[in-house]
């Protein structure tokens, strides 16, 4: 799981729409562009296994209803039945959206920071929890390992960085 599956796509779930929605059997992954489409750079791009199902038909029905998806924007890579679904960044994470970009996970919102927890079920004793409020967890995860967070992480914090070519879409990859 890249980092913006795990930032970045819980900004655009809902009460309807929570990880089993999205991180579904057809996903393929959550990024912040396509190496061949640089006009969506910037948004928030999903990535799905196409089928020709009525499941999948319900689901792109579904989804398409999401508030932040960029309508008519959705495109295909046909010889690997590959769609790609764009959404907008919302509003009100446009700040966190490129503090996670920069790796500064404890600096986004606490408002984001609740949403990512509870988008994946996650507790106050959870990793995700520590790598969000840097608790004692987290370090301990470092110190355990016999690595400083500073040769992989951004300063002050203690998860690692996006890697570029983790984040953005590339068909040639898949």
């Amino acid at each position: 799981m890249n980092q913006t599956t795990k930032f970045i796509l819980p900004m655009i779930s809902s009460e309807g729409m929570k990880n089993r929605f999205f991180v579904n059997k057809y996903f393929v992954g959550c990024y912040i562009g396509d190496t061949n489409k640089n006009k969506f750079n910037d948004k928030i791009l999903l990535a799905y296994k196409f089928e020709p199902s009525i499941t999948f038909i319900e689901f792109e029905k579904k989804l398409s209803k999401n508030p932040y998806m960029l309508q008519g924007s959705d495109y295909d890579y046909e010889e690997k039945d590959i769609v790609i679904y764009v959404f907008n960044v919302p509003k009100e994470h446009q700040e966190d959206y490129y503090l996670i970009l920069d790796g500064k996970y404890s600096e986004i919102s606490n408002i984001l920071k609740l949403k990512i927890l509870k988008f994946w079920n996650e507790s106050e004793i959870s990793m995700l929890y520590s790598i969000l409020f840097k608790t004692e967890k987290i370090k301990k995860f470092w110190d355990s390992r016999n690595q400083n967070p500073i040769l992989y992480c951004a300063e002050n914090e203690y998860w690692y960085l996006p890697r570029l070519d983790n984040e953005i879409f590339d068909i040639d990859k898949i």
